[in-house]
């Protein structure tokens, strides 16, 4: 807001709603919903196609109509017991006989006064014989739900709590009656249930008052002329369940607001000749002040008046309470006396007097005496390497008299601890390049050149630059061990843009295992090519039982160098690829290492292939899963 004065409250509520969807309208006979309850009424709406609506009465006579005391909560809710309301249909349900029927309420219990309380009913009273009833029964601090017939036929295992809302269904499907609180199944009888067709009641049965009616508070009262399943019956109550859980709204800390005015942006006056230590810099009082020189923060600089005692480009930040401005920037240049006396700036070093006795040799002598450099320096960068990079100084063409130039360079900006190339001497003016070498790879350096002569040494400005990544060839460490192989166009697996290939761990994980656990067999592992000694080992591991390291697939799998955890030992001709670049992998003997590929003739129980790193030579026989070989373990990336 853009709108706020001083001593604003700024606060905000948080009111959650709910979200109520719609119960599934399949064979609805009967809906009614408090939420649209009129509260003069005498009469509770049906919202089903059948509109048979319900009337309120003073008793279970139903004689007198009368209207239920309405609450808001649960969005909407009747307190039929605290008002004696009995509520009855104006028409029978239209279900009689063994038919399927479901029955659901919301409902929440707010007494524990009465052994029953009679939630809805319809059918006839005489004996419970006929009667679908629902009914509570007191159970310690809640209530149990049940379905009268003939007694207590159905009763759920779970107690109500008292001021707690339930979605409560009974179901009867014609051989079996289900109980369901919460979309889940609570209790279940085999029972036949014949009804007599009847209106819907609320509260009290029929014919009698030997139980209380409905303790507590009523929100909806569904009737189905089907058994729901019990999925129809969960997706009625996730989809009505949101309002009967929302919480009470939240207001959050309050701020007040102080505003100030913003300050202007403010002007630097300059009193001098904008030369170093002869300059003041100047803002108007009244506020706080920090300098700042070539985007720094000058950490004593915090009055309205500042004198440079360096170079730089200069600017003034001004602030009033939280806001601030800044100013534009002022330059301070270091001076040189011309060759009619007086002072001006050493960028335009042509016109100084040189200690030398010229004009044009580099040098000029400040207000003070000193000599000062006045040549013209600047840094360029040329290619970028993963471990090199080409920077040149530049030396302006105006300045000849110079006597070495040279870079240095630092993972640091600031420059606090750097490195020097190697400086040329004797240099004319124009560019002179370096090579940098020996840098890490994916890293940012920082570079500035410097030339040396009879006014001592000068840096030109820094650059900064990223090396590259490292390339991706047989010999770089990589992810845990060393590249042997980088898959080429044919070989399964190369994509054109993206690398892939083989990584070899860094040393050998034995000098002498067999192949196999002591057991001759055939294990399936006969893949050769390239990208098959994963499954080959995967199908070794099976066969042979737990990973362990007694036998070679087991302890390539074991092995975890890097912190990877897929070694695996190569097939015949990814371990032929180790061979080939042994030498750039590095670490090989020169004797017999085996592979994961299984020999495939009638010997394959017995024979598997390896392969001298001496001479190069694959081969198998000989009972080769018995011989106490070499191992590599390789990764695929």
């Amino acid at each position: 807001t853009s709108s706020l004065a001083n001593a604003d409250q700024i606060y905000v509520t948080a009111t959650p709603g709910y979200t109520s969807g719609s119960i599934s309208t399949s064979n609805l006979i009967a809906n009614f919903d408090a939420a649209n309850y009129t509260t003069t009424s005498t009469r509770w709406n049906d919202l089903s196609t059948s509109a048979n609506h319900m009337d309120f009465y003073t008793s279970f006579n139903y004689t007198t109509l009368k209207t239920a005391t309405y609450s808001s909560e649960g969005g909407g809710s009747l307190n039929v017991n605290n008002n004696n309301v009995y509520g009855r249909t104006i028409n029978n349900t239209g279900i009689t006989g063994n038919g399927a029927k479901t029955m659901s309420v919301w409902v929440k219990f707010d007494a524990a006064d009465r052994d029953w309380t009679d939630i809805a009913n319809f059918g006839s009273f005489a004996g419970w014989a006929q009667l679908f009833e629902m009914f509570g029964s007191r159970n310690g601090s809640g209530y149990q739900i049940f379905l009268v017939y003939s007694g207590s036929v159905v009763a759920g295992a779970t107690t109500i709590p008292l001021n707690t809302w339930a979605y409560i269904t009974i179901s009867a499907d014609g051989p079996s009656i289900k109980i369901y609180v919460n979309g889940i199944l609570d209790g279940s009888a085999n029972q036949a249930l014949s009804t007599v067709n009847s209106p819907l009641y609320l509260g009290n049965s029929s014919s009698t008052s030997n139980f209380d009616n409905l303790r507590g508070k009523i929100s909806t009262l569904s009737l189905w002329n089907s058994a729901l399943s019990g999925q129809t019956i969960l997706d009625n109550y996730n989809a009505t369940k949101g309002r009967y859980t929302a919480v009470p709204g939240f207001t959050s800390n309050t701020l007040v607001s102080s505003i100030n005015a913003a300050p202007a942006t403010p002007v630097i006056t300059v009193s001098g000749d904008g030369c170093v230590n002869k300059t003041t810099l100047s803002t108007p009082t009244g506020l706080s002040y920090a300098w700042y020189k070539d985007n720094v923060a000058i950490g004593s600089a915090t009055s309205n008046t500042y004198i440079p005692t360096a170079a730089g480009a200069y600017q003034v930040q001004v602030t009033s309470g939280s806001c601030s401005n800044t100013s534009t920037v002022t330059t301070i240049y270091i001076c040189g006396r011309t060759s009619n006396g007086s002072m001006r700036a050493i960028t335009s070093p042509t016109t100084l007097v040189s200690q030398e006795g010229g004009i044009n040799f580099g040098t000029g002598v400040s207000e003070s005496g000193a000599t000062v450099n006045a040549t013209g320096i600047g840094t360029t960068l040329g290619t970028i390497g993963a471990t090199t990079a080409v920077v040149s100084g530049v030396i302006s063409s105006t300045n000849a008299l110079t006597s070495s130039i040279g870079v240095i360079y630092s993972t640091d900006s600031n420059f606090g601890t750097y490195s020097t190339s190697s400086t040329q001497s004797n240099v004319a003016a124009g560019t002179h390049v370096f090579t940098l070498s020996g840098l890490s790879s994916t890293t940012t350096y920082h570079a500035k050149s410097f030339i040396v002569n009879k006014a001592g040494t000068s840096y030109g400005p820094a650059v900064s630059f990223t090396t590259t990544s490292p390339p991706i060839v047989a010999g770089s460490l990589y992810q845990g061990g060393v590249i042997a192989y980088v898959l080429q166009s044919g070989d399964p697996g190369y994509d054109a843009s993206t690398p892939h290939g083989l990584i070899a761990a860094i040393s050998d994980q034995s000098t002498g295992i067999r192949w196999y656990n002591g057991t001759w067999s055939t294990t399936n592992a006969n893949g050769t090519a390239i990208g098959t000694g994963l499954s080959n080992t995967n199908a070794i591991i099976a066969s042979q039982g737990a990973v362990t390291t007694s036998y070679a697939a087991g302890l390539a799998r074991a092995y975890n160098g890097g912190g990877y955890n897929d070694w695996y030992l190569p097939s015949k001709n990814e371990l032929n690829k180790l061979y080939l670049n042994k030498t750039a992998i590095g670490g090989f003997s020169s004797g017999y290492y085996i592979s994961s590929s299984e020999e495939t003739n009638q010997f394959s129980d017995y024979d598997v292939w390896r392969q001298s790193f001496s001479n190069g030579s694959q081969e198998s026989g000989d009972y080769g899963k018995s011989k106490t070989l070499y191992v590599r373990a390789i990764r695929s990336f």
